[in-house]
């Protein structure tokens, strides 16, 4: 009984899925999903391995992470729903960093520039500049994540 997990490969260039394959994938490998605010919605093939496919939205990342795996995140603003649901927040997962300040096309982690690719998390999600519709929490961490959740290079403001 094959008890490894499938996984694809994400290193930008090509996928390359090695369970159709039959081989064992690495734990250890990790992949970068790449997040662009700005990315228009509804793009087919949206799924982070390359910025022409970013993803649009955090919460999309976070979904596909897996322990090991980095987000990165373009510059822009992100916020946890599109909709009004004040419970809705980010949630921290164990083992994965979420790192800010990219620039659309950057490809090595040097290329982060946190200053001048300014990266926010937003719960001002209702009326704009209203606090009183805000998310309850913009980021929320439990216990189980540990030490090894990373969250870099981002600003999170507007929480109620």
């Amino acid at each position: 009984m094959n008890t490894h997990r499938c996984r694809q490969f994400r290193p930008f260039a090509a996928l390359v899925s090695l369970c159709a394959t039959g081989l064992a994938v690495p734990a250890a490998q990790a992949d970068t999903i790449l997040v662009d605010a700005a990315q228009a919605s509804g793009l087919p093939f949206q799924d982070g391995t390359t910025w022409d496919k970013s993803f649009k939205s955090l919460q999309s990342a976070l979904a596909v992470a897996v322990a090991g795996d980095d987000i990165w995140l373009a510059a822009g603003t992100y916020k946890p729903t599109t909709f009004t649901d004040r419970n809705l927040s980010f949630e921290l997962k164990a083992g994965v960093r979420i790192l800010g300040g990219f620039a659309v096309g950057d490809v090595i982690l040097e290329q982060r520039d946190p200053l001048n690719n300014v990266t926010i998390l937003s719960g001002d999600i209702g009326a704009l500049n209203n606090p009183s519709d805000n998310s309850f929490h913009v980021l929320h961490s439990s216990n189980s994540v540990g030490a090894n959740a990373v969250l870099s290079g981002v600003v999170v403001t507007a929480g109620k």
